[in-house]
């Protein structure tokens, strides 16, 4: 019943697919692999896995970017970005494009059988309007929560995520997103104080 649940669900359909005897889906093997949850992090870790090493870094930066990281640690949340930001971080160009065509879940076909990575993101439109995004209107959001979510803590305390590659990442860099919320909420103050954003947009200048 989960709002945003329907990609885990084609995510682990797909899977369990591809894994089929006598065209049956197997509900043993679904709980073996811990379910939606368990499929995502192993299709995910293959998908990250099969990468080369640059874009293994450019695909958890762009995962990264796609965090609103909590200092804490205790509850990322999602934040979608401008499909013209999220295509610089991959890569640029037709290279970032690529990339985030196949972290989008791109299939190939082969031997009559669906081949190819599970999806983390998501690529969405939105038409022109106050919250359209800038350039083309196109978004790239995380498909789920469940990628930054922790199930809990252990005996220890510490948390224990359904992703540990992407949390471990987000855990190592979490530093250089504080930098990047205060340089936003500067730039906006700045903005917000000074006026010159409207006085330039007035007078028709760009930046």
């Amino acid at each position: 019943d989960e709002p945003g649940a329907l990609p885990l669900v084609e995510n682990a359909l797909h899977w369990l697919w591809n894994q089929r005897e006598n065209g049956r889906l197997s509900g043993k093997l679904f709980t073996e692999q811990g379910g939606l949850a368990g499929i995502l992090s192993r299709g995910a870790d293959h998908l990250i896995a099969g990468l080369e090493p640059k874009e293994r870094d450019r695909a958890l930066d762009l995962l990264f970017r796609l965090v609103q990281v909590d200092p804490e640690g205790r509850r990322h949340t999602r934040r979608r970005i401008a499909f013209a930001e999220a295509e610089d971080i991959a890569g640029g160009g037709e290279r970032g494009r690529a990339l985030i065509t196949r972290l989008a879940g791109e299939r190939a076909r082969e031997g009559g059988r669906s081949e190819g990575p599970l999806r983390l993101i998501t690529v969405t439109e939105e038409v022109a309007g106050a919250n359209a995004a800038p350039g083309d209107g196109r978004w790239v959001n995380l498909i789920h929560e469940t990628l930054i979510r922790s199930k809990g803590l252990d005996a220890e305390g510490k948390p224990q995520p359904y992703w540990p590659t992407l949390w471990t990442y987000i855990e190592k860099h979490k530093n250089r997103a504080a930098r990047w919320e205060r340089l936003q909420l500067m730039a906006r103050e700045w903005k917000d104080k000074s006026g010159l954003g409207r006085l330039f947009g007035l007078a028709g200048w760009s930046s």
